[in-house]
């Protein structure tokens, strides 16, 4: 469906298959799940939900906080006449090149990533949501800016569990060439009470991406990805163009950058869902490899690659996902993997719609109970304008009907809280949007004009 997935950024790609299947249970411990909360995402992910309000950044560089009693928006500092216009603020996080990043709200304290981009570090600060007691957990230093060395250029996917920081972290390699520019995505973690922190190396290749698809206290889920071609150094490429390894390919004063633009389109794109154990620190298994399929514009162009997997979280030892079908529009499975026993089994299949929401922490749906788990699905209707919205659950086998909405879903949820869901409202003039709470009783009952207007986004 068109709007799989709503509620976080760090819930995308994810996979299965029928390989790797063997006895498990020795590699992961007794932990219970523990609420894994995603931080703010500037491309996909604009709040991090608690339960008495909503952690927001205004004009990329402002920590603000929307009390739900109050129903004020304040900044995160205690300064009176306070201008919030530089580093003294503890609301400030820079200029408009030092975008903040890992915003969340996690046990009791808030959490940033600053850009401190003269100084060339990264530093992870904690404090309370009044803005006092700011601590610096810790410095990521950047590297030095230097010929033919790695250097840290940002920080996006940030997610909080087990008392750490998980980054998906932005590598940078500084080659003499200019006509070279190798960036690679790297996987971090910082323990939120020591600073220490883990770059994870033993399962780093120089060649390949990793980012993170899922983090929970029970198993890490990371993507790895490659191109299955490797592609060559202007050095390499003049070689191998002069012993003729590109004729008929290219023309016959090809340039560097010819060859580069023929790479983009023929290098081919892999993948390998790698199953992390956080607490022993070593690959479990994978999950599922294979490679990408390629999309097509209308000229014929490559446009991007096809997800097939979206993760939805972990439950009683289960790890949920949805497998789609290439072949098959609003064609889709929900999927386990055992994390105990390393079994896969079939939970539920869509001929014709798919899942629309799983819960903001990076876990399914849960009752106030914690008992039961469900996701949030819709199967389009025969007038291809609405849909069935229902809840299914995953360990029950149950499926619920709710109510009848558009396919386009106008509510996007984005988080919860005990009683309510957090939900936007684009506006298609504006481009804009507007934030609501809605009882999840109303909202079970199709009660949409019960929603409560929150603020303002853009």
């Amino acid at each position: 469906m068109k709007k799989r997935l709503s509620f976080i950024i760090l819930l995308c790609v994810m996979l299965a298959s029928s390989c790797g299947t063997g006895d498990v249970a020795s590699e992961f411990n007794s932990l219970s799940a523990e609420k894994t909360v995603p931080a703010i995402d500037f491309n996909s992910f604009n709040y991090t939900v608690s339960e008495s309000g909503l952690f927001h950044i205004e004009n990329n560089n402002l920590l603000k906080y929307f009390d739900f009693d109050s129903g004020k928006d304040y900044f995160l500092c205690d300064k009176p006449n306070c201008r919030h216009n530089d580093r003294n603020c503890s609301a400030y996080c820079g200029e408009y090149n030092e975008l903040p990043a890992g915003y969340a709200f996690y046990k009791q304290r808030v959490y940033v990533i600053r850009n401190y981009a003269a100084e060339n570090y990264f530093a992870l600060i904690s404090m309370l949501p009044s803005g006092r007691d700011e601590k610096t957990v810790c410095k990521i230093e950047k590297g030095e800016h230097i010929h033919d060395t790695w250097i840290i250029s940002g920080i996006n996917t940030v997610l909080y569990s087990s008392d750490k920081a998980w980054l998906n972290v932005e590598y940078n390699y500084l080659s003499a060439n200019k006509n070279e520019n190798i960036n690679r995505t790297g996987i971090m973690s910082i323990d939120l009470k020591s600073g220490d922190i883990n770059e994870y190396d033993n399962i780093f290749d120089i060649n390949a991406d990793y980012r993170l698809e899922y983090v929970s206290s029970r198993c890490i889920v990371i993507l790895k990805a490659w191109n299955k071609i490797k592609k060559l150094t202007q050095e390499e490429f003049e070689e191998a163009f002069s012993a003729g390894e590109f004729k008929g390919i290219l023309e016959d004063n090809a340039t560097y950058y010819a060859y580069s633009q023929w790479y983009q389109e023929n290098r081919g794109y892999s993948y390998d869902y790698i199953m992390y154990d956080p607490i022993n620190e070593k690959v479990i298994a994978s999950l599922k490899s294979g490679e990408y399929r390629t999309l097509y514009g209308k000229n014929g162009e490559r446009t991007g690659y096809i997800v097939e997997i979206h993760t939805c979280g972990v439950f009683e030892n289960e790890l949920f996902y949805t497998q789609r079908v290439y072949d098959k529009l609003n064609y889709s499975t929900i999927m386990s993997y055992n994390l105990l026993t390393g079994e896969y089994r079939e939970v539920y299949t869509f001929n014709n719609g798919g899942v629309n929401s799983v819960s903001s922490n990076g876990s399914l749906v849960a009752g106030s109970d914690g008992v039961y788990c469900k996701v949030i699905c819709g199967d389009y209707l025969d007038d291809g304008i609405n849909e069935q919205v229902y809840y299914y659950d995953l360990l029950k086998g149950e499926r619920t009907d709710l109510f009848v909405d558009l396919a386009t879903t106008p509510f996007r949820i984005f988080g919860e809280t005990e009683q309510y869901y957090l939900g936007k409202i684009h506006d298609k003039i504006s481009y804009g949007f507007t934030v609501y709470a809605i009882k999840k009783e109303d909202y079970e009952a199709g009660n949409f004009d019960a929603k409560i207007k929150l603020l303002r986004g853009m």
